[in-house]
């Protein structure tokens, strides 16, 4: 259908534009003030290196381009650890949500450890135990300072837009196929 697909794209362009968001929420919470539009510009064109071997374009992108929108090139680095962070929590919440409210999963498995991962979840959002979960990934990545001492109520609001940037593309790609 033409209408499924152009919604798709809409929805997928959507997708896009909140990831960017993201992103500058996620700036911002290091203590940067850039314009949208800067971060907008960075994020759509180091996004395009995720399609290219190796997996370290986009965040090699966004660590070159980073002084074009105002951000010293460690905290785009750091941003990035962040952003992984919160958007691959993001998504392991929407999927456990749903799965926990219908969502098709195999009947001989226990649904307990469903909840307990969530409690695990936002035990692992407070403040203490974010900072050194990032601060491994820096180390594994071999990045240095410090990380980010953000508040719970920070990373809570970065984990729950990013599980909505999921379900954003999840539409889209509903919508497309």
């Amino acid at each position: 259908s033409i209408g499924y697909l152009l919604l798709s794209w809409v929805v997928i362009g959507l997708y896009y534009l909140s990831f960017a968001v993201g992103l500058t929420l996620v700036i911002r919470a290091l203590g940067y003030r850039p314009r949208f539009r800067d971060i907008f510009k960075l994020s759509y064109a180091t996004n395009l290196g995720k399609y290219l071997p190796g997996g370290v374009w986009q965040v090699a992108g966004k660590v070159a381009l980073a002084k074009q929108a105002g951000v010293d090139r460690h905290a785009a680095l750091v941003a990035s650890v962040v952003e992984s962070a919160v958007s691959v929590t993001g998504g392991l919440l929407l999927f456990l949500t749903t799965t926990l409210a219908g969502a098709p999963f195999p009947a001989s498995w226990p649904r307990w450890p469903l909840y307990m991962l969530i409690v695990v979840i936002f035990v692992a959002l407070q403040p203490q135990i974010f900072a050194r979960v990032v601060r491994l990934a820096m180390r594994l990545l071999h990045v240095e300072g410090e990380p980010p001492h953000l508040r719970f109520g920070q990373t809570v609001w970065l984990v729950f837009y990013y599980a909505g940037t999921w379900l954003i593309a999840g539409a889209g790609f509903w919508l497309f196929t």
